[in-house]
């Protein structure tokens, strides 16, 4: 059992060799700048340093993050009721693709009825004007009546083809059928239905929603990365995603193969619980290969130019600075600030070094000491 004296002694020799080996440095920068120290090798050991060359190799990073399928805002259409009615029929469900144009519902209202009344009362007051502007126009050729009586007229008459116009388009935005108190609506684009909200038989009030359908050729993948990754995930970074393989109808597995795409939008804010930021990339998916609402895991090309992979280790925080001290020959060290671009697993991303540069690795918290000892006066 070692004594309380016995370790204090060697805690105060520790100190000592310390004090010795930073002195000595000291004495050996006399001609060298605050960002370049040389060693000996006696030193080097000391301190426990070790130095890792860069290899090119690691230039490249990849990072993965959970992420959800989900369907651009703009390739969506909500199906509404417009008019208070009846559910008579529905032509289509839930996952069903349909055509633009085809019939999803068949609904009937009282006031489908009333706005087709009101068109034919329109076209009536079209008729009777028409036929009044022709016959004042025939009585001041004939200097019958004055220019304003004519004027009248004239207005009266655009005044009705006008409310004709807008009854007929009123029954043509509600989807009624010519003769009939029915409404028929229809795809107003090619897709999928994603849900259906209303059931056969049910009265459904005026902009009510019936269904909501989705062109799904081209799908948002979202996903949250930690703010420290937002500068390396800028819109044109490629993605790449990963789901799960599918069955076929013969049981087998199928691989859906490689899904790519591009990061297309980035949150300008971070959520203060996670500390994440909102990135959106867009992939195309042909066959159904991801569904709205799938988790998938997406890898996303961080920057390779001008990077590399280092051990987290070797990176230091000195003065609000990143930094890495880098050998440039046997026991000369230079402190080289870096930019950190990704970090994940014990490995950072830097860039401001190149591949082939001698890294220290461990030993960095003694070169800090080292480089913070001012050199000695020339």
């Amino acid at each position: 059992m070692t004594c309380p004296k016995s370790r204090g002694t060697g805690s105060a020799r520790a100190a000592a060799f310390l004090l010795f080996v930073l002195a000595v440095v000291a004495a050996t920068a006399q001609a060298q700048t605050d960002e370049r120290r040389t060693l000996t090798a006696r030193q080097i050991e000391a301190l426990g340093i070790r130095i890792q060359p860069v290899d090119g190799a690691q230039a490249a990073s990849f990072a993965r993050y959970p992420a959800q399928v989900v369907v651009p805002v703009a390739r969506q259409r909500l199906v509404a009721a417009p008019l208070p009615a009846l559910v008579e029929s529905l032509q289509v469900a839930a996952g069903d693709p349909v055509r633009a144009g085809q019939t999803l519902a068949v609904l009937r209202s009282t006031q489908a009825t009333e706005l087709q009344r009101d068109v034919a009362q329109a076209t009536s007051q079209v008729d009777l004007a028409r036929r009044s502007l022709e016959r004042d126009e025939q009585l001041f050729a004939e200097g019958l009546i004055a220019q304003s009586r004519l004027d009248t007229a004239r207005a009266q008459a655009r005044q009705a083809q006008a409310q004709q116009i807008e009854r007929r388009r009123a029954l043509e935005q509600a989807g009624v059928s010519a003769g009939s108190g029915q409404i028929v609506l229809r795809a107003p684009i090619a897709g999928a239905v994603l849900e259906q909200y209303a059931m056969v038989g049910q009265r459904v009030e005026q902009a009510a929603p019936l269904y909501r359908i989705a062109t799904l050729d081209r799908l948002w993948i979202e996903l949250h990365a930690p703010a420290t990754d937002a500068a390396a995930l800028a819109p044109g970074r490629a993605v790449r995603v990963d789901a799960s393989p599918t069955a076929g109808r013969d049981g087998a597995a199928r691989d859906p193969g490689e899904i790519e795409g591009r990061v297309i939008a980035l949150g300008q804010s971070v959520d203060a619980a996670t500390q994440t930021v909102l990135v959106r990339a867009e992939v195309r998916a042909p066959n159904g290969i991801l569904r709205p609402g799938q988790t998938v895991v997406a890898t996303v090309e961080m920057p390779a130019a001008g990077t590399v992979r280092l051990p987290a280790a070797a990176v230091v925080e000195e003065g609000g600075a990143t930094v890495v001290f880098v050998q440039e020959a046997a026991g000369s060290f230079v402190r080289v600030p870096v930019g950190v671009v990704h970090s994940a697993d014990s490995v950072v991303t830097v860039s401001g070094i190149a591949a082939g540069a001698q890294v220290a690795v461990h030993g960095t918290a003694a070169l800090k000491a080292v480089f913070a000892a001012p050199p000695a006066a020339q």
